[in-house]
């Protein structure tokens, strides 16, 4: 809890206190999409599907795992009778070099850099003499990746249909969340947990402050930030709503540890 705060007082002294406080204010569920007047809450006749994103994580390192055992609540989640339910992947190709925002963009949209016209965590958009940043890397300040989430900042950048757009053109009914991922255009909810939002937005920060912390320590805190954004999805799912044809669960604390951790 200590380093929670420590990192929000960080936020507020970078200039970013308005989007901090507008993040904690709005809650931790955003309406993104208006659902069309007299139509079902979802669209039952429709395959339901999870999207589990885990953000840092080897694949093949995760497939090893899998076949052996080793991870036996990933494998239930997955369908459980040791994988005959289960599709691996192993043809699917990022981008290079494999940067948060471009990757996830692409995998949400089915578009590469060129079309989609985010090529980086930072970058140069020569028509509108404008410097993109929804992940800053060459300069510490919160609020670019804050207001990916309370001013959709990323969204606005993307220039094709995402997924989910795609998905409610052929069936509005669909009921379709996110949880903390950056790119969620057209999606019906954006669900987060305010703390690993912030936590997430100054990554920056994130690192220099836990570079002063002991391994299994600062390994904890990721531990507890993957938690939180999966709990913030399960708590959420209850009988008296309509559950989710679609969800994709964004999990990045693979990804933010190894920029702190002795191995990496």
């Amino acid at each position: 809890m200590k380093s929670i705060v420590g990192l929000l007082a960080l936020a507020v002294g970078c200039g970013a206190a308005v989007k901090t406080v507008q993040l904690v204010v709005s809650g931790d569920d955003r309406t993104i999409r208006k659902r069309p007047p007299n139509i079902r809450p979802s669209s039952p006749g429709s395959t339901q599907i999870m999207f589990v994103a885990f953000d840092g994580v080897s694949r093949d390192q995760l497939y090893d795992l899998l076949r052996a055992g080793k991870l036996p609540n990933l494998r239930e989640l997955l369908g459980g009778d040791n994988l005959a339910h289960a599709y691996l992947d192993d043809t699917f190709l990022s981008n290079l070099p494999s940067t948060t925002m471009p990757a996830w963009v692409s995998a949400q949209s089915g578009h590469g850099a060129a079309e989609h016209g985010v090529p980086g965590n930072e970058y140069f958009i020569r028509e509108r003499l404008e410097f993109a940043c929804p992940a800053p890397v060459s300069f510490n300040d919160a609020q670019p990746t804050l207001e990916i989430y309370t001013d959709d900042y990323l969204n606005k950048l993307v220039a094709v249909p995402s997924v989910y757009e795609q998905i409610h053109e052929h069936d509005p009914e669909a009921l379709i969340w996110v949880g903390m991922n950056h790119f969620f255009r057209g999606t019906d909810k954006l669900v987060l947990a305010s703390r690993i939002v912030i936590v997430k937005a100054i990554e920056g920060f994130v690192e220099k402050q836990l570079e002063k912390l002991a391994g299994d320590t600062s390994r904890r805190v990721y531990e507890d930030l993957d938690k939180a954004a999966i709990d913030a999805i399960a708590s959420r799912l209850d009988d008296k709503v309509a559950i989710p044809d679609v969800i994709t669960l964004y999990v990045s604390g693979a990804d933010l540890y190894a920029h702190i951790a002795k191995e990496g």
